[in-house]
């Protein structure tokens, strides 16, 4: 099989993708798609996080919420929501 070895930029761009992703070139040419490899034990963490994660409460709050909260009531709030599972 035929590599490419990816420099630390590219290594950059491509951490964090659990699904295949289309790379393009600068006019929208598809190149290929890169398949990340993603180990069984991290694939579960993330799947964890987005259990715990809503997004359109996340987006609600954004929209609607302008002033910050204190650290200490928002890490009172993800541990009450956690006590619940």
């Amino acid at each position: 099989m035929t590599y490419v070895t990816a420099d630390k930029s590219m290594c950059d761009h491509l951490r964090g993708f659990l699904e295949p992703v289309e790379i393009r070139d600068a006019s929208g040419q598809v190149l290929g798609v890169f398949t990340p490899h993603v180990a069984p034990e991290l694939r579960a963490k993330y799947e964890k996080v987005e259990q715990l994660f809503d997004l359109e409460e996340a987006e609600r709050i954004a929209t609607t919420e302008r002033e910050g909260r204190p650290l200490a009531e928002i890490w009172n709030r993800i541990r009450a929501h956690e006590s619940l599972k």
